[in-house]
């Protein structure tokens, strides 16, 4: 907005967001510690901040440098608005402070929202303050107006690229592909596709934490059985991979995955993986020798006792309404484990409602889409193991210490010396191991395995030829946007033609 970028607000989001523990904000002092030892950040002179590691060789955290671990956020905003600074002011007030109604936004992206239609659409316009220019001095973006309409879901944003209405998705569920592929190759296809690496999988995630989201007896034991390996073989064992694969989508487009590391990261190595072939018997003896029977003859197992004793052997299974292929897995499940003895409920939640059980530790099971955590651990390894409190996403830390299972200290001790390991063939092998601990004990449940597409309009230029949907980041985040160009006969009506961004108070004054 034309006030100076500088360590200001580099150190307001660092003391004031990340720091603060009253800050809900995408990370915390967790992500920035290397061991426990915390990593510290310290501004010398206005435009410059130095950063002191615990240890050497720490690269990683280059990456914790990136959008959402560490949004700089506007201090000649934030600080009128922050208690430490602002008595008027408490903590959920700041949090309310900016909705997203309040445009334009004060980034230093190359295009500011400048109209918002809740759950409608979006208009973004080139940013006038935009720092970057071309070789030839030409100020970037290139391109004057970037529009956002408000999906349904993933696929159906898939379905309007495929009309021509849209320019780009992200080809994520595998029941589209046949459809895209088909329309490909139509005379009037706007869109060309780009397939990545076999990096999409879909896992079983159980809930291990045994305490963040107990709340009842049933919660208690639950998590209990969980964090039973035999259990979770019992699930693995009951799942024809093969047969998922097929009934989401015919032909090779997926393939039984086990979970772990994806096959398409330079990580991966196939001789570390256990895999658990279907066999529903060995699930039938191994849940009989966790004492389940079926006492009243319904074809499901009941519990014996403790508190759930004579009930049902019940798993409450959620997907992710925004993941279609995720549904359909679920569904799938639903029936290869009724065949063992046991009942899953299944039900769709939406994305908002997944992410608040997640912080809250209120769910039991739910089918998760791959992150790029298992395809580039080296640039988000804190995440692979019990390092920081908010991950891994199936086993999270809330007000109580967690209660590690034993394996996972192995891994915790693995992720550590991995973060710092500057030799790549030392780092291959830590993760081979890594990923044999994992895997053998069925940390998460793979189900099948999958390439990300990227189908994007042929007007555009200036895209890397191979660039995958999500490797690093989502398409957008690997792509120079600033710097892609359209020539002047493929352009398109703008919606908002000679606006430009114009700011007031920001901070609601």
């Amino acid at each position: 907005d034309g006030d100076p970028f500088d360590s200001e607000d580099v150190m307001f989001t660092w003391e004031d967001c990340i720091l603060d523990e009253n800050v809900t904000f995408w990370s915390d002092q967790t992500k920035f510690s290397i061991n426990g030892q915390p990593v510290t950040l310290e501004a010398i002179d206005e435009y410059t901040v130095k950063w002191t590691f615990p240890e050497p060789f720490a690269n990683y955290m280059l990456f914790n440098m990136d959008m959402l671990d560490f949004t700089v956020a506007p201090a000649h905003i934030g600080k009128q608005l922050h208690p430490r600074y602002n008595s008027d002011n408490d903590y959920i007030s700041f949090t309310n402070s900016q909705p997203s109604d309040m445009l334009p936004a004060v980034t230093m992206g190359p295009w500011v929202p400048v109209e918002y239609q809740v759950d409608e659409f979006l208009v973004m316009r080139r940013n006038p303050y935009y720092w970057k220019v071309d070789e030839a001095g030409n100020q970037l973006p290139y391109i004057d107006e970037v529009t956002f309409e408000k999906g349904d879901s993933g696929l159906g944003r898939t379905l309007g690229t495929l009309a021509g209405s849209i320019d780009h998705t992200n080809l994520e569920n595998p029941s589209s592909y046949v459809e895209a592929t088909r329309r490909l190759q139509d005379e009037d296809a706007h869109f060309y596709i780009e397939w990545g690496p076999e990096t999409l999988f879909f896992s079983l995630e159980l809930n291990l934490s045994a305490n963040l989201g107990v709340e009842t007896e049933r919660d208690e034991a639950m998590r209990g059985l969980f964090r039973d390996l035999r259990f979770r073989r019992a699930l693995t064992h009951a799942i024809d991979r093969e047969g998922v694969a097929q009934s989401i989508i015919r032909g090779p487009f997926l393939r039984p995955f086990p979970g772990g590391i994806s096959p398409g990261s330079n990580f991966y190595s196939r001789e570390s993986v256990a895999f658990y072939d279907y066999e529903p018997d060995v699930s039938r003896t191994l849940l009989a020798d966790l004492g389940f029977e079926d006492t009243d003859g319904d074809d499901i197992l009941n519990w014996t006792d403790g508190p759930l004793a004579g009930e049902n052997l019940i798993l409450l299974l959620n997907s992710n309404e925004d993941q279609a292929a995720g549904g359909q897995i679920a569904e799938a499940l639903v029936l290869l484990t009724q065949d063992i003895g046991i009942q899953i409920n299944h039900r769709p939640i939406t994305s908002t409602t997944n992410a608040d059980n997640d912080e809250t530790g209120a769910w039991e099971a739910r089918i998760g889409r791959s992150e790029q955590v298992w395809a580039v651990p080296n640039t988000r390894c804190n995440d692979l193991a019990p390092v920081t409190k908010q991950e891994p996403g199936w086993h999270r830390e809330g007000s109580e210490p967690r209660e590690l299972l034993a394996f996972e200290q192995d891994l915790i001790d693995l992720v550590n010396e991995f973060c710092t390991e500057p030799d790549s063939a030392r780092q291959t092998d830590i993760m081979a191991e890594y990923n044999r601990i994992y895997t053998e004990n069925v940390y998460t449940i793979g189900t099948v395995l999958g390439r990300y597409g990227l189908a994007l309009a042929e007007r555009f230029n200036n895209v890397p030829g191979g660039t995958p949907a999500f490797f690093y980041q989502w398409t957008w985040s690997n792509v120079n946007g600033d710097q892609v160009w359209v020539t002047p006969d493929n352009q398109l009506q703008q919606v908002l033609p000679n606006t430009i961004p114009m700011y007031g108070d920001q901070a609601g004054n």
